[in-house]
């Protein structure tokens, strides 16, 4: 049979792809062990021993052993576009958060393809990674809350524009008092609010404002 793949649990063992202990299993700690489902931190020194004792047992007797390590390097040198799509695969708003994905991706981009395995397969930290998380999230919220124009306070009442309308999240007493912040002139008819019909909520005083 030519086909890659264990097709006896018998026959004699020709190919391998073994996985190295290294990083992965430095990042273990007290505190995530058992979330990684590990009974406790490995010695990885002593792992690694191990493992290469099996390894040249194996060849001893003639088996071909690859380390995953290896493969995936030789792939990522191999082509720039399947590299590039792989760290949008891990690198992406769903791993790092969107505020970071740029960041990141220039970061794994810039490694050898050896360093750039070694990452994808042992994981990143934030102290790795030496990128300032929180200026980078802070001026990204900073940007999104200017493009979005967020209203914060019953005052943005005022500034809303002819035709415009606004959505957000008050307490029954913002609706009792939005009348004293329209415009002078303008009656508390241009003011209307939505309640379940049930009137049951999550907080029994919670209300949704819509200017119109």
């Amino acid at each position: 049979m030519t086909a890659f793949g264990a097709h006896s649990e018998v026959g004699r063992l020709r190919k391998v792809m073994v996985h190295r202990p290294d990083l992965s299993l430095r990042r273990l700690t007290p505190s995530n062990h058992d979330d990684l489902l590990f009974d406790d931190v490995l010695w990885v020194e002593r792992a690694q021993q191990e493992h290469d004792r099996f390894v040249s047992l194996m060849r001893e007797r003639g088996v071909e052993v690859h380390l995953l390590s290896d493969l995936l390097a030789e792939a990522l040198a191999a082509s720039d576009e399947g590299r590039d799509r792989l760290i949008e695969l891990v690198a992406s708003e769903h791993t790092v958060g969107w505020s970071l994905v740029d960041d990141v991706r220039v970061l794994l981009s810039a490694l050898k393809p050896d360093q750039l395995a070694a990452l994808l397969i042992g994981g990143l930290t934030v102290a790795e990674s030496r990128l300032d998380v929180a200026a980078v999230a802070g001026a990204s919220l900073a940007g999104l809350i200017d493009a979005v124009n967020v209203k914060v306070s019953i005052g943005g009442y005022q500034s809303l524009g002819e035709g415009q309308a606004t959505v957000h999240q008050c307490w029954s007493g913002d609706i009792v008092n939005a009348q004293y912040y329209l415009p002078e002139g303008t009656g508390p008819e241009v003011l209307g609010y939505w309640y379940p019909s049930n009137k049951t909520g999550v907080v029994g005083t919670d209300t949704i404002a819509i200017p119109r």
